[in-house]
């Protein structure tokens, strides 16, 4: 039996760092063996900083049995759970129901695509999810999806029926919320590393203090013997 601690969940979405399955999008432009590099230091950054969030118990959600070893390993102290389902709606509603279940009140899913998401957005949400029993807060990525969707109680059509591989999953996501009749608040929109253009943003980002720049020290550190190698050159310069 598992021990709750909070009323506040924050599931995370993950995946042990393989090569060659994970961050794919970032090949050829760099190596398999260095886009899993940089999500692992993705990972061992974005964990430890959710974790710092007061009164949230932090749940991983690995993709496969597979991955277990790797964060039993490395977070000995964070419950594990297998996602389950065949789409990542199904996934990301079996998530919810299981939290739910668990008696927390305050649930937001997020990922580790995004290190430079400053920790204050998450906050904000949990404080929507405190003043409004009807809310739900969602985190809008540019590239059309949406990196944090928070609520207090299960919408199963808010994960029925949409393509999350297309750019408009947003969009529906939003449309489906008007037509709950809920309390809805937009966190600020934010961007995932999936292309190289991404990292070089990341890598201008990290300079910021207030992006996460002076914590992230594993990506920092990934993302300068890239730079050292000079694959964050430009292809074609």
């Amino acid at each position: 039996m598992s021990i709750i601690k909070s009323d506040k969940a924050l599931i995370v979405f993950a995946k042990a760092p393989v090569p060659g399955k994970v961050k794919t999008r970032l090949i050829p432009e760099i190596s398999p063996e260095n886009a899993a590099r940089l999500y692992e230091c993705f990972i061992l950054d974005s964990i430890p900083l959710y974790q710092t969030l007061s009164g949230v118990s932090v749940l991983l959600y690995l993709e496969s049995e597979s991955d277990r070893g790797y964060f039993e390993e490395r977070f000995p102290e964070i419950p594990r759970y297998i996602q389950e389902g065949e789409t990542l709606g199904e996934r990301m509603e079996h998530a919810f129901e299981t939290s739910f279940s668990e008696h927390h009140r305050r649930v937001i899913i997020v990922g580790t695509d995004h290190p430079t998401l400053p920790l204050r957005t998450i906050s904000t949400g949990y404080q929507v999810l405190d003043a409004y029993d009807d809310a739900i807060v969602i985190g809008p990525s540019e590239d059309g999806g949406y990196y944090a969707l928070g609520m207090r109680t299960i919408h199963p059509e808010l994960f029925q029926g949409i393509e999350y591989s297309k750019p408009t999953v947003y969009e529906e996501t939003i449309k489906r919320l008007v037509d709950l009749d809920v309390t809805v608040h937009v966190l600020p929109k934010w961007y995932d590393i999936d292309t190289f253009e991404d990292i070089l943003r990341l890598q201008n980002d990290l300079q910021n203090p207030e992006l996460n720049g002076s914590v992230l020290t594993h990506t920092s550190a990934c993302i300068q013997e890239l730079a050292d190698s000079s694959l964050l050159d430009r292809p074609g310069k």
